[in-house]
This record gives structure tokens, C-alpha cells and sequence, in this order.
């Protein structure tokens, strides 16, 4: 079955820090740069999918979405157009009945 996956990853900077934060689902990161935070989300994503296919459940169907003040966040956001994300690719040693293939949106938070 193919699992297309819309991803609106949010990226706020706080304190010298930035932090990635996925608006459909509850999964967030954080790193020191813009680079390394969207590496670390890309992972963080990808290692989430990978238990769900291996324990043969929808990819990321149980993760709830993150909490109402970052969907607030994104509602007021700014879109970056073009962004550079990391490969989402999965391994191929995977053997599941899903062909997953995602599709991202970048924000960048304006508070």
C-alpha cells in the first residue's frame, strides 16, 4: 500500500537554539543550527516510521499531532519557499507493505 505523508515542519529559534516541530504529528527536535535541526527532525521522522513499518502499523497513525500552541504557531508562520530538506529516504532493507513517500512543508515562526 502506498502511505503519502504530508509533514509541515515548523522551525522557531529560542535562546540560541532551534527547534523543529512537526505540526501533524508530535515529533519535535532541536540543534544549534538551521542545518542541523532539519537533519535531526529528518532522522527523528524517519526512525518513527521505521518502528511502525517494522511492527506492521500504519506509519506514524498512532503519533498524535503536537499540541494547539505550535498548530497557533504555524498558523501565523512563513512559509519558505524551495526549503532544502534532508532525505526522508527509508532503508530498503525494509520489507513492509507500505511505500511511504513523504511530502514536506517548511514554516518559519514569526513570534
Amino acid at each position: 500500500m502506498k502511505k503519502k505523508i504530508h509533514l509541515t515542519i515548523l522551525l522557531c529559534s529560542r535562546h540560541d537554539k532551534w527547534i523543529a516541530q512537526c505540526v501533524e504529528h508530535d515529533i519535535a527536535a532541536q540543534a544549534s543550527s538551521v542545518e542541523g535541526v532539519l537533519y535531526e527532525i529528518a532522522r527523528t521522522i524517519s526512525a518513527e516510521i521505521v518502528v511502525d513499518c517494522k511492527h506492521d502499523r500504519e506509519p506514524l497513525k498512532g503519533t498524535p499531532p503536537a499540541p494547539d500552541k505550535f498548530r497557533e504557531l504555524a498558523r501565523n508562520a512563513l512559509k519558505i519557499e524551495n526549503p532544502r530538506f534532508p532525505d526522508f529516504t527509508l532503508p530498503s532493507t525494509l520489507a513492509t507493505r507500505f511505500e511511504v513517500q513523504t511530502e514536506q512543508e517548511l514554516l518559519l515562526c514569526t513570534t
